[in-house]
């Protein structure tokens, strides 16, 4: 039977990825973001790596009876392994308890009958072990990487915030727990004040597109995959999107900013202006304001960074 990856997203399995090609297991690595592995290994080393990272997330259960067809098997698990998987089922149910506690307060904030059964109830327990790890040194890709698997299998955005509040550490799990229950229940507020934690203004990410460079060990495809990305980065956190003009005006400011000044470019910063129009009066108007004291010609040499 052919490998379906669409039906290994919403339901991965053992028995599943033992059917994958190569091909297969590099599109699973680059679904998941799974570290460490490079098309060029083998298909071997890869599966061994695919099957420890869904171990670690205990998204696959061993069972005595199921064989693998591969050199190495896992039937015959050491201590060390069943206790580690222990832990994680252990985890699993803690993470489980406080989810359905932190249900109840959110349905007893919005006035909701905690008695009423609904048929399309979502399994939180069960989706909550493919939520990927948090990663502070990259929570704007985190954002973006979780959001992708949230659509991909069909998660209601309404538990979005359910199933990250249980993998956030660091300063994020700081920044949630001193949110209202309204707030935390509202991905987009979350979202919006866990990057302003980590200082991820416009500005950030723009520095972040134009800086990023091309290494060594990565191929050119890999290179502009990333390069585009940090792009998308750059214009969600500035609101342009899909929209041409904003674009347009993305573009044509940071032009203009190159153009004049430090203090104007600082000023126009300050004054958060995203329209050419609007940069190009309040720049005059600072001109008119700063001549009595400075020389004019500062305001009008370039400062290009």
């Amino acid at each position: 039977m052919p490998f379906d990856l669409l039906k290994f997203q919403t339901s991965p399995s053992l028995e599943m990825l033992n059917t994958a090609k190569k091909d297969d297991l590099i599109e699973i690595v680059n679904l998941f973001e799974i570290p460490l592995v490079k098309s060029s290994m083998k298909k071997c080393e890869i599966k061994d790596r695919l099957i420890q990272f869904f171990l670690d997330k205990n998204i696959f259960e061993i069972n005595t009876t199921e064989s693998v067809d591969h050199e190495s098997t896992f039937s015959e698990l050491d201590c060390s392994n069943k206790d580690r998987l222990e832990l994680c089922r252990l985890q699993v149910e803690l993470e489980r308890e406080k989810i359905h506690l932190r249900l109840k307060e959110l349905e007893f904030a919005q006035g909701k009958n905690t008695n009423t059964c609904n048929n399309n109830f979502f399994d939180i327990a069960r989706n909550i072990k493919l939520v990927p790890s948090f990663q502070e040194q990259h929570v704007d890709k985190y954002f973006l990487h979780f959001e992708k698997i949230a659509c991909s299998l069909g998660w209601p955005q309404q538990y979005w915030t359910m199933l990250l509040q249980s993998v956030f550490t660091g300063k994020a799990r700081d920044v949630y727990t001193q949110l209202s229950i309204e707030q935390s229940s509202s991905y987009p507020v979350v979202k919006e004040f866990i990057l302003k934690a980590y200082e991820l203004v416009p500005e950030a990410y723009r520095q972040k597109f134009r800086g990023f460079t091309k290494s060594s060990e990565e191929s050119f495809i890999e290179f502009a995959r990333e390069k585009e990305q940090l792009f998308d980065r750059w214009c969600v956190s500035t609101g342009v999107e899909r929209n041409f003009d904003k674009l347009k005006q993305l573009v044509l400011m940071e032009e203009f900013k190159s153009c004049v000044s430090k203090q104007i470019r600082l000023f126009l910063e300050e004054k958060q202006v995203v329209d050419l129009e609007t940069a190009a009066k309040l720049a005059e108007e600072y001109v008119l304001t700063h001549t009595q004291n400075d020389d004019a010609k500062d305001f009008a040499s370039p400062n290009i960074n």
